[in-house]
């Protein structure tokens, strides 16, 4: 089984989209619900890879460890926990190097606002993916940074 875990703006970011085949989707592979209800909706260890596409950095930076260790959890051994944020820190940067460009650097830094759930919440960083991926209990399989946007993959070991 596979999963994607992807941010929607017409829905809560607290809601994940939880897509079990997300190569072919239909109405019925679509799941809508609170992050916090995947203990109980998905076993342990049955799942092989899962994608979370700009969702963490809208939840608080309380429950992030406890989300991470939840996914790692649900990996099957050697299984693939994929994340997309945004690079805060590079953000940074790039505000620094662009002041010209501040509402595009704010908005990725921020969030775009557009309700209350659409904020940023946790800050993410190539030192702390890392520190948090470790601490799920993942292997660091690589990490890369992209036009603002932090890539990493951490697997479960076997």
């Amino acid at each position: 089984m596979k999963w994607n875990l992807a941010c929607r703006h017409d829905h809560p970011t607290a809601a994940l989209k939880l897509v079990s085949q997300p190569t072919s989707l239909t109405a019925s592979d679509l799941l809508w619900q609170d992050w916090s209800r995947l203990e109980e909706m998905v076993p342990a260890a049955s799942v092989e890879r899962i994608d979370v596409d700009n969702v963490l950095h809208t939840l608080s930076w309380r429950v992030i460890d406890a989300v991470l260790i939840t996914l790692a959890g649900k990996l099957q051994p050697g299984g693939t926990l994929h994340i997309r944020v945004p690079d805060h820190e590079a953000v940074c940067q790039s505000l620094l190097a662009d002041p010209d460009r501040a509402q595009r650097w704010q908005e990725q830094l921020y969030g775009d606002q557009r309700d209350t759930d659409a904020q940023t919440r946790s800050l993410w960083t190539e030192k702390l993916m890392n520190q948090r991926l470790l601490m799920a209990g993942l292997i660091v399989q690589s990490m890369e940074q992209e036009a603002g946007w932090l890539h990493a993959w951490g697997q479960r070991p076997q």
